[in-house]
Order: C-alpha cells, then sequence, then structure tokens
C-alpha cells in the first residue's frame, strides 16, 4: 500500500467535515487507507466521521478505545496501525486546498530517498479574527533541507497536518519518546536525525486556530512555562547530545539572551548540502589542522 491517512480527532464536530473533505477531494492513483484515530469525543465528531466516510473509502480502519489517552498516544497507535509506504497526517481542525497535494508529497519524496519527511507551507486561519497569514519564503528554490540543530532552533513543522512522513523511518521511533508530551517540535526533532526533512514552498494546507486549541487558549505566561519544561524534557531524552542548541534556546525563551541567533556559529546557518560537501571533499587532517588553528586564536 502506499498511502496511509490518519485523520487525528477530538471533540471537533464543527470542523471535522471540512477537514474530511479535503481528504476526500485528494487524486490518489494508488492504494490508501484512511486510519480513524478519534480519542473518544464526546461531541457528535465520530457520527459525522462516519457517515462521511462509511461506503465512501474502500481501506478504512476505526482505531477503537473506551476512554481518552491523550495526543501522544493516540499518534503512536495510529503510526503503529498503518500500513502504508508514506503516511499523511489529518487533525480534524485543519485542512487541506489542493486536490493534488498528496501526489506531489508521495512524488517529491519517491525522488529524494535523503529525506525522513516533506512538509508543505501552510496557512494559518486565526478563526475568531477571522484573519489569514503565513511565513514568507526566503528562498529561490522550490523546497529547502532542514536538519536537527534547525528544528531545534526554531520549530519548522508547526503543524503535523502539512506533513508526509516515510513510514520506515516512523518505525524507527521508540516506544517511550510518546511517554512525552509529545509537539510537532520533537517528532521533527527525532525523525531529523535519520534525514532531511523537505520543505515545500507551495501552501497547501491550512492550520486553524481557534478558542477549543489546546495551545492557542493558553496564556503568554503559560506557553513559557511550558516551553522551557519541553526543552528540558526533550534535551534529557536525547541524551544532551543537542546540549548547546537546547541550552541557548532555553535562554532566549527564558529572556536571558535578547537574540538567539547571535549566539550560534556560523556553521549552524551553512545549508545541509555544503556540510555533507565539506565533511566528504576536505580530508580529515585538514579538518584538524583548521580545528588546530582555530582553538588556538579563538
Amino acid at each position: 500500500m502506499k498511502l496511509s491517512i490518519i485523520l487525528i480527532a477530538y471533540n471537533q464536530e464543527e470542523t471535522i467535515s471540512q477537514s474530511i473533505d479535503s481528504i476526500l477531494m485528494q487524486n490518489l492513483p494508488f492504494d490508501f487507507e484512511i486510519i480513524v484515530a478519534d480519542d473518544f469525543s464526546s461531541d457528535k465528531t465520530m457520527a459525522i466521521i462516519k457517515n462521511k466516510l462509511i461506503d465512501k473509502v474502500e481501506n478504512l480502519n476505526f482505531l477503537e478505545n473506551s476512554k481518552n489517552i491523550g495526543i501522544s498516544k493516540n499518534y503512536q497507535r495510529a503510526f503503529l496501525a498503518s500500513k502504508g509506504e508514506y503516511i499523511a497526517v489529518m487533525e480534524g481542525d485543519d485542512y487541506w486546498t489542493n486536490p493534488n497535494r498528496l501526489i506531489k508529497h508521495i512524488e517529491f519524496l519517491d525522488f529524494h530517498r535523503e529525506c525522513v519527511m516533506s512538509m508543505n507551507r501552510f496557512i494559518v486561519y486565526n478563526q475568531n479574527k477571522k484573519d489569514f497569514y503565513y511565513k514568507k519564503w526566503n528562498s529561490n528554490d522550490d523546497y529547502i533541507y532542514i536538519k536537527t540543530t534547525d528544528t531545534i532552533r526554531d520549530n519548522k513543522l508547526g503543524n503535523l497536518s502539512a506533513c508526509v512522513f516515510r513510514k520506515s523511518v516512523v518505525d524507527l521511533l521508540k516506544p517511550d519518546l510518546f511517554d512525552l508530551s509529545l509537539a510537532d517540535w520533537m517528532l521533527g526533532i527525532v525523525l531529523s536525525q535519520y534525514g532531511f526533512i523537505a520543505i515545500l514552498k507551495e501552501m497547501t494546507s491550512v492550520y486553524r486556530i481557534h478558542n477549543r486549541g489546546v495551545w492557542s487558549n493558553t496564556t503568554k505566561e503559560e506557553k513559557k512555562v511550558q516551553i522551557l519544561k519541553l526543552i528540558d524534557a526533550y534535551n534529557k531524552y536525547l541524551e544532551y547530545r543537542y546540549d548547546k542548541e537546547f541550552t541557548r534556546l532555553k535562554g532566549y525563551k527564558s529572556g536571558k539572551l535578547k537574540n538567539k541567533f547571535l549566539y550560534y556559529e556560523f556553521v549552524d546557518f551553512l545549508p545541509p548540502f555544503i556540510l555533507v560537501l565539506i565533511k566528504l571533499i576536505i580530508p580529515k587532517i585538514i579538518l584538524l589542522h583548521l580545528k588546530h588553528f582555530y582553538l588556538k586564536f579563538k
């Protein structure tokens, strides 16, 4: 099977129809499945899902549970149930805007085997303000690569509904990862250790912000406290392999550092493919001499 589409849902009766419609409009010329991971909704979410999907999708898998298990465990069981070569995520308050979105992602990943996942740029829809906005694209290319240190420094994912994952890499995730408060940020950090993450220029999905969102309904000070706790938890989970990056980020988020980008070395900003070429082309002996020279005059 080529693709698994995971529908993540919890008490989203007001938005779930649009999410499902954007799935059903996709042009999918290959075998696919839809996995419904509803986290024991107490409203009409499940009734709407069944009404819109049953008899319309051949490979449909409803994951059953008798209690709320939380977002991390809900993702874990959905990933484990996936049978496709690739995994696409749809959270029940987001939606896709291009019927060829999934084809474009899969064609890209089929050709770029060095990438563990791809994500598209997305439009942020603030439902309360009726406002749409998006991040500026600062590249002349149609896609860019990011590496682990990039994802630590700045959450490049931001929204899992914009992502398509390579299933073989998702299978490498350790079970205890899902014991953490697993945000899209951490998922990107861990997956990027196995290869590059590609960000595609085209905007083909919408991330909805509303009062019912757990994060959007949190105060600025509460967000700060949560982020600082996540930094410590993620740093420990990764066995302090990126302690320099996490420490700098914590200093910036806590207000001790005024500008996080001023505290990174020049090498941190080199494109990933340049770093790969440097490691391959420059002999180790030269690198050792350069390191000695750098330390001597630092």
